[in-house]
């Protein structure tokens, strides 16, 4: 074999090696591509599921009602336009709130409230 043609075959698998590389890359933004794909189509309803199943959990209710009795507490000491408030801020924040959950003392506040 001559010098030229050791030259020819190393450019040659340089070139099959870059073009083999290349493709693989390709290949791989590919499937990239797809699995964000599916996750972009599929994410919303997720976390639409997760969000659901954290409103019904006793951590969820158990929090929703702390927060409630810590605002009882400062509305029962609160000036008239202290109560104004924090009667605005109940109705918010329990607006779409499951209140067969807590206890009836707070159910009761709740009514009064709103």
């Amino acid at each position: 074999m001559s010098f030229k043609q050791n030259v020819k075959d190393t450019v040659s698998v340089a070139i099959s090696t870059g073009a083999m590389l290349v493709w693989i890359g390709a290949v791989l933004a590919g499937i990239s591509a797809i699995a964000l794909g599916i996750m972009w189509f599929s994410a919303p309803a997720q976390v639409a599921i997760e969000n659901k199943t954290f409103h019904q959990s006793q951590a969820y209710t158990d929090g929703m009602a702390r927060d409630l009795y810590d605002m009882q507490a400062q509305y029962n000491a609160a000036t008239p336009a202290g109560k104004d408030a924090i009667r605005a801020t109940v109705r918010e924040r329990f607006a779409g709130f499951d209140a067969s959950n807590l206890p009836p003392s707070l159910q009761a506040f709740l009514s009064e409230i709103q």
